[in-house]
C-alpha cells in the first residue's frame, strides 16, 4: 500500500453501505471526484459492494476494501488503524453508523430512519414483542454509535429536528438533499398511455427489509389479476437469498407465476431497468429519502406510494397514494394509473418543480464537499 502525501487529505469511508440507496450514493459521490479530478485529495474505504461498482477506475493505490463493520470487529480495528496511518485531515462516512471512534474530525451521514424516528407502522410489522424490542435496543446501539461522530449530515429537515431532539447540537448539523444522477435526468422519456395496455409490467426497486412491506404483494396480485383483467406482472430487485425467503411464504408462492426476481442492481443499469417497467411500485412504511422516488418522477415513470408523511413529504402530489390499512386503496391507485397520461401536464409540472429543488448529483456532490473542505 502506498500512503498518499498530501496537505490535506480526505477519507471517504462507505465500508458499512452494502445495501440500496446508501451503495448507490457512495458510487455517486466517488464517480463526482473522479469527474473533477480531485481523486488526489482523497483515499477509499469501500463496502465489497461499493467496490464492485468503482473497482474499475478508483486507482489501487487509494482504496481498500473491508467486509462490513457493521458485523465485524476485526474490520473496525482493521479501518481504524489504516486510518491512523493515513492521518487524514477528517473522515467523511456516507451512510452511518461507522462504528468507528476515529481519532480525527469524523463527519457522518444519518439516513437510518429506525434511528431518526421509525413509526408505530413500521414496528408493528416486525412482529411480536420480542421483534420489537430487539429493534429499538439495535436502534440504540446505532444511535450510540452515531453520537461517535463531530458532525452528521441528514438528507431533510424533518431529520434535522429528529436529531436535534435526541440531543444533537444544530450547528454541527447540514441538511444535504438527496438527488438525482446524470443518467435520469438526460434521458427524455414522455409519459405512456397504459390505460388500453393488457400486461403491465411493475418494478419494485428495493431491498428486503422487513419496513419495506413487500408482504402486501400477494394480497395485491391476487385483487389485480382477476380473468379478463389487465395482467400485472411484479418484478423485484431483492437478494436471492431473501428471495428464496420471501417464496417459502405460501402466500408468495400462490402468485409466484406474476412474481419475477431481478436481483439487486448496478446503478449504471438503472434508468434503463426503469425505463423497462410501466409502473413503479414501492411499499415501504419507512424511509427517510428514497432516490427511487425522485428517478421515478425524473423520467415520467406512474409511481404508487403509501400515504405518509415522509413520502407526501418528499413527493408531492406525484404518486398515486394509499391508505396503508387497505388493500383495496392500492388496488384503486393501480386501477388509476392511466390519468398520469390523461393529466401529463400536471405530473410533469409537478415532476420538474421537485427535480429543480432536489438537483442533480453534482449540486449535491458540490453542497457536501463545500461543507467538508471549509471544517476547521
Amino acid at each position: 500500500m502506498v500512503f498518499l502525501m498530501t496537505d490535506k487529505l480526505f477519507v471517504f469511508n462507505c465500508s458499512s453501505n452494502v445495501v440500496g440507496g446508501a451503495v448507490q450514493n457512495s458510487v455517486n459521490f466517488i464517480k463526482q471526484i473522479y469527474t473533477r479530478n480531485e481523486q488526489e485529495q482523497w483515499y477509499f474505504i469501500l463496502s465489497e459492494v461499493v467496490f464492485r461498482q468503482v473497482g474499475s477506475f478508483v486507482s489501487t493505490d487509494r482504496h481498500s476494501v473491508f467486509s462490513s463493520p457493521a458485523k465485524s470487529f476485526l474490520s473496525r480495528v482493521k479501518i481504524k488503524l489504516l486510518v491512523n496511518k493515513l492521518n487524514p485531515f477528517l473522515v467523511y462516512t456516507s451512510a452511518g453508523p461507522s462504528y468507528i471512534n476515529f481519532n480525527c474530525t469524523h463527519i457522518m451521514g444519518c439516513s437510518n430512519p429506525y434511528v431518526l424516528g421509525p413509526s408505530r407502522a413500521s414496528l408493528s410489522i416486525l412482529g411480536g414483542i420480542y421483534s420489537q424490542v430487539k429493534r429499538r435496543l439495535h436502534s440504540l446501539y446505532q444511535l450510540y454509535h452515531f453520537r461517535k461522530s463531530d458532525y452528521w449530515i441528514v438528507q431533510t429537515e424533518v431529520s434535522l429536528n429528529q436529531l436535534i431532539a435526541k440531543g444533537f447540537p444544530e450547528k454541527n448539523i447540514f441538511v444535504v438533499y438527496n438527488s438525482v444522477s446524470l443518467d435520469f435526468l438526460t434521458k427524455k422519456n414522455q409519459f405512456e398511455d397504459l390505460s388500453n395496455k393488457k400486461d403491465i409490467k411493475v418494478l419494485v426497486p428495493s431491498a428486503y427489509y422487513p419496513h419495506k412491506n413487500l408482504s402486501i404483494i400477494p394480497k395485491i396480485l391476487n385483487k389485480l389479476n382477476k380473468p379478463g383483467a389487465t395482467k400485472f406482472s411484479f418484478f423485484l430487485t431483492v437478494e436471492p437469498s431473501a428471495y428464496e425467503y420471501l417464496i417459502q411464504d405460501p402466500e408468495f408462492n400462490q402468485v409466484q407465476q406474476h412474481l419475477t426476481n431481478l436481483g439487486p442492481y448496478k446503478h449504471k443499469d438503472a434508468v434503463d431497468l426503469y425505463c423497462s417497467h410501466d409502473v413503479i411500485f414501492l411499499p415501504s412504511l419507512l424511509e427517510v429519502f428514497s432516490t427511487s422516488y425522485i428517478e421515478s418522477m425524473a423520467i415520467k415513470k406512474p409511481l404508487i406510494l403509501p400515504s405518509l408523511e415522509f413520502t407526501q413529504g418528499i413527493c408531492s402530489n406525484y404518486p398515486l397514494y394509499y391508505d396503508t390499512d387497505s388493500i383495496d386503496s392500492c388496488i384503486e391507485s393501480f386501477n388509476q394509473i392511466g390519468n398520469y397520461y390523461k393529466f401529463s401536464e400536471k405530473y410533469v409540472l409537478v415532476s420538474e418543480t421537485l427535480i429543480t429543488k432536489y438537483g442533480s448529483q453534482n449540486e449535491r456532490y458540490t453542497k457536501i464537499s463545500n461543507i467538508l473542505f471549509n471544517l476547521k
